[in-house]
């Protein structure tokens, strides 16, 4: 599959029509050939606790009872939860819960009609009850692609990826209709993981293009920053996680991004490129205050321990001013502050920051982390200058060979002999710190 990038597809995006709703002395006026799409906006802005919802959940109309005018209003509900509405929340539960039975109480002729069989997919793919898809194939509808995707979906709900991934990545979601294509897409990105990274980046942008301002691009940004991190690409982590924060921070599913986040970051913790940390803090500043100081120190520790020390350093550095004095953060920035300094000429600025350390704050983890730090920090010394005086060893005159190759025997076979003797000495003070502790 060719690799698509973001900006590429979103060059290919026309501009978007207006829209036939217009508002007049504070009423909205539909034209009649819009008033199904007015329908399906309005329902999903309303209180979602009035006539409205129960009319929608009990449809007496033949109009209403067409399963992909439902569909639209469960998909103007999943809109307003990814902008944090818990109301919305609890009606989309609501809904689907009747749209269950619902579909499953319907003449089969209106399984005829392509638009509802697809409804039903996204049905399933939305969250809905596998018996939906169980009673439709068991009807034999003769819609032969139609039913390769319900039974994909059915595949995918029920946790056969194997089966799923057959079925689903065989159709491709530019050529479908955006609502279905976009959830196809994130579906398809999350079958080629975790092997497949690159088409599963690749179903990540489609789902976006096809379906932007939805939850189907929040939750493809929530997963799209786990995979550019499993790429190793900070870059493009960063284009994911500012899209998220800009334009979904008050999402629902929020805590989840933020949890992804902070995992994510730890692929990055033995990434030695420079431009590593820049495009990781720009993305982390646009947090609130507790939460970068979170990430700065989690950073820190993990490329700490990978040994990425410049990393490592420049994380704590912007950690330390987010924490206050005598807390247990303050005390982490200044360990692993201490730890990234390891270089003779600055063993001073090391030590200054390992003694600020309070080690009654800190986790069992980092007190072991400090131990190990203060041991390493202790061996460094500065390597030692030639004075002078030693320049005098260094030309030298040779000796002359002694007439008498015997002149001093017996003084060389007695030295021979003393050395022998504390060769043995020191082979036996050995033994015991060879088989104990040091």
């Amino acid at each position: 599959m060719t690799t698509v990038t973001l900006a590429q597809e979103a060059a290919s995006v026309p501009p978007p029509k207006p829209s036939p709703i217009r508002v007049v002395g504070g009423a909205a006026v539909v034209p009649a050939k819009h008033a199904d799409q007015a329908e399906a906006v309005d329902l999903a802005n309303s209180p979602y606790s009035t006539p409205e919802l129960d009319r929608i959940l009990k449809p007496d109309s033949n109009k209403e009872k067409k399963p992909f005018m439902q569909i639209r209003i469960l998909q103007g509900l999943q809109s307003q939860t990814a902008k944090g509405s818990t109301h919305a929340l609890k009606a989309q539960r609501r809904l689907l819960g009747r749209m269950n039975e619902y579909f499953k109480s319907l003449d089969p002729v209106y399984w005829s009609d392509h638009r509802n069989i697809r409804a039903a997919v996204l049905l399933l793919l939305s969250g809905g009850h596998p018996s939906v898809g169980h009673h439709l194939l068991s009807l034999g509808l003769p819609v032969e692609a139609d039913m390769t995707m319900m039974q994909g979906a059915l595949d995918y709900i029920e946790g056969r990826k194997e089966d799923a991934y057959a079925n689903l990545t065989s159709f491709e979601p530019l050529d479908l209709e955006p609502s279905l294509g976009g959830q196809i897409a994130l579906v398809q990105a999350v079958l080629y993981l975790p092997h497949d990274l690159k088409n599963a980046l690749v179903a990540i942008d489609k789902a976006r293009l096809l379906m932007p301002g939805s939850l189907i691009e929040e939750a493809a940004l929530r997963r799209g920053v786990s995979i550019a991190a499993a790429l190793n690409q900070p870059d493009l982590f960063q284009t994911y996680a500012l899209q998220y924060i800009r334009h979904y921070r008050s999402s629902i599913y929020n805590e989840d991004f933020r949890r992804r986040f902070g995992l994510a970051m730890r692929h990055f913790s033995d990434n030695r490129s420079e431009e590593t940390f820049d495009y990781l803090d720009g993305a982390i500043t646009e947090f609130d205050m507790d939460t970068r100081r979170e990430f700065y120190l989690l950073l820190a520790y993990s490329s700490l321990v990978e040994g990425n020390l410049d990393l490592t350093q420049k994380a704590a550095r912007s950690a330390l001013p987010l924490s206050m004095d005598n807390t247990p953060d303050r005390s982490r920035a200044r360990l692993y502050l201490a730890g990234s300094i390891l270089k003779a000429d600055r063993l001073d600025i090391a030590l200054k920051h390992l003694w600020a350390v309070k080690r009654d704050l800190l986790t069992q983890r980092d007190q072991a982390l400090a131990e190990q730090v203060s041991e390493t920090l202790n061996n460094i010394r500065h390597w030692p200058q030639s004075g002078p005086d030693s320049r005098s060893f260094i030309s030298h005159k040779a000796l002359v060979k002694p007439e008498n190759e015997d002149w001093d025997e017996g003084t060389i076979s007695e030295a021979h002999l003393e050395l022998e003797a504390s060769d043995q000495l020191l082979t036996f003070a050995d033994k015991p710190m060879q088989g104990g502790a040091r």
